[in-house]
């Protein structure tokens, strides 16, 4: 026993320093001094104090804990730590969970900095999308979870002027620019598929070419044609979408310095100014000569902010970062949503007739334009229904808490914390009965009549507490 004894480094037997006669000075500062003296000299002291820490840090935190919202997904002794770890790499099990155990209350979900509220009851669902932005932020979240002053620049959280004009502009305009949309559609699947194939078979990747697809269409009605038919602009609108999530989700694992080292911000924005600065430029000149009285005056987003800025936000570097923000929520979602559905109607071939039979009749009617798309009622109830089963996520985007928020059933979600709604409400038999099957025409109403109209009170982007893919209440989808 003892020469297995003698193997061990030798600690030291007192960690109080010793006074002027050699003997340890029982005092606190002579404790502290010893310590730091024994820490410094033993490496295996070192990490004793490390793991008493922690141990007593999770002890302390465990029993000392009063909130009374259960967190879900993990061994609570081991630490909420433990529990954001197995988020990041299994959010969805997680969720669905806390939604099995605790349907109708709240459940939390350890982040790496804060907690992710989940609520499931209906009523407090609608009372969490219609409170107050100073009360509960999407804005706030988005420029914590995208880590906004690195990934898209602090303006576009400070001064977010775009989003009053997408919400009043993109109404009042609606049917030219579903006219401008459909038109390049057509064009953008033309060159991706009828072009690229010919009357062979080619094999692609549905969703990269739909990522183009979209990317080119709803660049028509930002910057207008023929900058949106670029392939090198499209390319860095695809680029700017996808970088944006992954170097936010890097900089948000490590101390914000990093992102510094790792934005892609100045070299995308410059890629993007190759195409914009020109059309700016010729803009800004025809402003100039015809002022109000421009004849031809372009109706899309990117003369909409030119009309609106003021100050440094006139600059082309402030206004390509925008359009390049304006992206983000439309290209990948759409163009998944879309592979999705795509995915579907392949697995169910038995819509195939009916879908087609409905287009036909309504262009017949009235040709590529809002009111045919009105008329797609099916297609509305097909595509609503992938959108159920395929949600991109496990949760809707979160809000912040900018304060301490009680709703009706007494729940109190202190401030600094965030909010969402689980999409396992999907997949719940109460609402969608057999939920696991897929049906195309679940969300028909009056069974599909001619002559109705797609996006009706049960339509694909109309949202409630059991229909979240978009969010709910006052702003439903995600505009940063």
């Amino acid at each position: 026993m003892s020469i297995t004894l003698n193997r061990f480094p030798v600690l030291p037997t007192s960690l109080y320093s010793e006074d002027s006669l050699g003997r340890p000075s029982a005092s606190v500062a002579g404790f502290i001094s010893g310590m730091r003296s024994a820490v410094l000299e033993s490496p295996t002291i070192a990490a004793c104090v490390v793991v008493n820490i922690v141990v007593v840090y999770y002890v302390v935190s465990f029993l000392t804990s009063k909130n009374a919202i259960p967190p879900v997904g993990y061994p609570h002794w081991l630490g909420s730590y433990v529990g954001a770890i197995r988020f990041f790499a299994d959010s969805k099990r997680m969720v669905d969970e806390g939604y099995q155990k605790f349907k109708g209350k709240f459940f939390r979900l350890p982040l790496w900095t804060n907690w992710n509220y989940i609520v499931t009851k209906e009523q407090c669902i609608d009372e969490m999308y219609h409170l107050p932005d100073d009360v509960l932020s999407l804005r706030y979240a988005a420029h914590d979870e995208l880590q906004v002053p690195y990934t898209m620049g602090q303006q576009i959280h400070d001064n977010p002027y775009h989003l009053p004009i997408m919400r009043s502009k993109l109404t009042r305009h609606i049917d030219v620019l579903v006219a401008e949309c459909l038109d390049e559609l057509i064009r953008a699947m033309d060159d991706t598929f009828a072009k690229k194939c010919g009357d062979s078979w080619k094999e692609l990747n549905s969703f990269d070419a739909f990522v183009g697809v979209v990317a080119r269409t709803f660049n028509r009605i930002l910057v207008g044609a023929p900058t949106c038919r670029s392939p090198e602009y499209t390319e860095v609108c695809k680029s700017f979408a996808i970088e944006t999530a992954v170097v936010g989700l890097i900089i948000n694992l490590f101390p914000s310095i990093v992102g510094r080292l790792i934005t892609r911000l100045p070299s995308l924005v410059k890629r993007a100014l190759a195409h914009l600065r020109p059309v700016i430029a010729e803009r800004h000149s025809a402003m100039a000569e015809y002022g109000a009285n421009w004849a031809d005056k372009p109706n899309d987003m990117l003369m909409w902010l030119m009309d609106a800025a003021e100050g440094e936000e006139r600059e082309p570097e402030r206004l390509a970062a925008r359009i390049l923000v304006l992206n983000i929520a439309t290209i990948n979602t759409t163009a998944a949503s879309f592979v999705n559905a795509v995915n579907n109607l392949l697995s169910h071939p038995e819509y195939f007739e009916p879908l087609r039979e409905e287009a036909e009749s309504a262009i017949r009617a009235h040709g590529w334009t809002k009111q045919a798309m009105n008329q797609l009622v099916k297609t509305d109830s097909f595509l609503k229904e992938s959108s159920r089963m395929n949600a991109l996520g496990t949760m809707s985007f979160p809000r912040k808490a900018l304060r301490d928020i009680t709703f009706s059933d007494g729940t109190l979600v202190p401030s600094g914390n965030y909010i969402s709604s689980a999409y396992s409400v999907h997949y719940d038999e109460e609402y969608y009965p057999d939920a696991a099957t897929f049906d195309g025409f679940r969300h028909l109403q009056d069974g599909g009549a001619a002559g109705g109209k797609a996006n009706n009170s049960s339509g694909l982007i109309r949202t409630n507490a059991r229909y979240l893919i978009f969010g709910h209440g006052k702003y439903p989808c995600v505009c940063i």
